[in-house]
């Protein structure tokens, strides 16, 4: 792992670490911050100083309490106290836990860390939002008649209706309208930073580092709760090619990072020495946490087909380069991955296999509407042409585009 991580951009406070360019970049900013509020606290000599305040977004099992925990922890100088406002039902009830959160330690700082800020109260949407402004603005709450007041602390909002702060905001005039009559604005204009979290599932179609995070996470869940599975001597996890592809690639974790934890809380693991597909639990299981129909598929064509695909792609891409007489080109082995995809169009031959590459396993594909082994008939469906239009040989289509897709509609 350090090796590995050496040599990509990372941030890493106590147990979190993170190479997605932008969540280093909000953890830093976030950090930053902390650290800022240490230095004026230190400065100001016992005397009352605002509360800072901060926004953390993810989508459910995420990890967003604790990227913000271990940035606290790492400084050494917080007292973390969690306040989850879904299970108060009133302002006094949630100021009374906050001011016993807000005694601390002889040189600690509270931080609070509210957990579903935006939820409900009494039937109202966000309608807690109103009641946190007087202590985020002056360090102050009502309780039971008398003001009290918060010498310091940071405070931090986790969001659990919307996964990104920019779902968060309003988007028409109508929204707006309801928005500043719960008081979003002057909520919004007491934060001093913001932090989404990605988690293991991608936030959007250009997102790839979901696999690497997802790679992250999974090691060191392995590493807290099934340690039998480290070699020390090699540092790896013993663990089969075929299912830690099907692992890293499947299209979602329906409850995010506690998705994958309770996926190997489930599995059969203790007493064996790697993990394997015989040790998953029961389809109707995994489908708590998962497509299970799609993870089947991605575990079946890894067992059947995985080594053959690489060697399949390799030799087709040798064969490529001496047809065209490029006598300096890179090994197939020192390829990285996108230069991998991008000789997909090399590997669309006759092959049987080409139709699984192309199919998403391992390559993307080129939509059918624009494949130009495709022509559309009169009622507008798509149907191959006895061949293939000249120069395009090479295009990276699936197999159906020549042949009938029930007979590859693949493992």
């Amino acid at each position: 792992m350090d090796e590995l991580l050496s040599q990509v951009p990372t941030c890493r406070y106590g147990a979190l670490t993170a190479v997605d360019l932008e969540e280093i970049e909000s953890y830093r900013a976030i950090k930053v911050l902390m650290d800022d509020y240490i230095v004026k606290y230190d400065a100001n000599a016992g005397k009352t100083l605002q509360p800072l305040s901060v926004v953390v977004f993810g989508a459910p099992g995420s990890g967003k309490s604790f990227g913000v925990k271990q940035i606290a922890r790492s400084s050494g100088r917080f007292q973390i106290t969690t306040l989850n406002l879904s299970q108060f039902e009133s302002c006094n009830e949630l100021f009374r836990s906050l001011k016993e959160a807000l005694i601390t330690e002889d040189g600690k700082l509270p931080l609070i860390f509210f957990d579903e800020f935006d939820s409900a109260l009494n039937g109202q949407s966000r309608g807690w939002l109103k009641y946190l402004l007087a202590p985020m603005q002056d360090g102050e709450f009502t309780l039971d008649g008398k003001t009290e007041t918060i010498p310091c602390g940071v405070f931090v909002f986790a969001g659990g209706t919307v996964s990104a702060f920019q779902d968060f905001l309003p988007v028409n005039a109508e929204q707006e309208l309801a928005f500043k009559a719960i008081k979003g604005p002057d909520f919004v204009s007491r934060l001093k930073g913001t932090l989404n979290i990605k988690g293991p599932n991608p936030s959007d179609v250009t997102d790839r580092s979901h696999i690497v995070r997802r790679a992250m996470l999974l090691r060191d869940m392995i590493l807290r709760n099934q340690r039998s599975l480290y070699d020390e001597a090699t540092g790896r996890i013993a663990i089969s090619d075929c299912l830690l592809s099907a692992l890293l690639r499947v299209s979602e974790y329906r409850h995010g990072n506690r998705s994958i934890e309770f996926l190997l809380a489930m599995s059969h693991i203790a007493g064996n020495a790697k993990f394997t597909p015989s040790c998953l639990p029961l389809p109707a299981q995994l489908n708590l946490h998962l497509d299970s129909d799609d993870f089947t598929r991605k575990l079946m064509f890894e067992q059947l087909a995985g080594d053959k695909v690489d060697l399949y792609g390799r030799n087709s891409y040798e064969a490529e380069m001496k047809r065209k007489g490029i006598e300096d080109a890179l090994p197939w082995e020192k390829l990285s991955e996108e230069q991998r995809e991008e000789c997909a169009p090399l590997l669309a031959t006759s092959s049987p296999l080409s139709g699984a590459l192309c199919r998403g396993y391992r390559f993307p594909r080129t939509p059918r509407s624009s494949c130009p082994c495709r022509r559309r008939s009169a009622s507008g469906r798509y149907v191959p042409t006895p061949a293939p239009p000249a120069g395009s040989e090479n295009h990276a289509c699936t197999s159906a585009c020549a042949r009938p897709s029930s007979r590859y509609s693949g493992p």
